[in-house]
């Protein structure tokens, strides 16, 4: 209980984090739709960027999994590794993809 006259207001680190989350909550969203249309761009296949782009939500599950086992909460750090961690399900599998169109264009099944 607060005497009358007097209030409780969080500042520093805690106000810090808070507008990290909020400018994370933007990136993120924003940043996965990007990769998505670059992926499009890239392969100007809807299919096949998909089918890469999917690659994303596994190891996204992947890493809240390993989060939760270790018992690390989720902060703004985890946040920019959850970024990294996108663009190499991404790159992988841009990597699969390519080489299926490959061994397709030498006439392999």
């Amino acid at each position: 209980q607060v005497p009358t006259g007097y209030w409780i207001e969080y500042g520093g680190s805690f106000e810090q984090l808070m507008s990290a989350s909020k400018r994370l909550a933007i990136v993120v969203p924003a940043t996965l739709v990007l990769i998505l249309s670059l992926l499009f761009w890239a392969f100007r296949s809807v299919k096949d960027s998909l089918i890469v782009f999917s690659g994303v939500p596994l190891a996204l599950t992947g890493g809240v999994l390993a989060l939760t086992l270790r018992g690390i909460p989720l902060s703004i750090s985890a946040g920019i590794g959850f970024i990294a961690l996108s663009g190499v399900a991404v790159l992988n599998g841009l990597v699969l993809i390519s080489f299926i169109r490959s061994l397709r264009e030498d006439g392999e099944e």
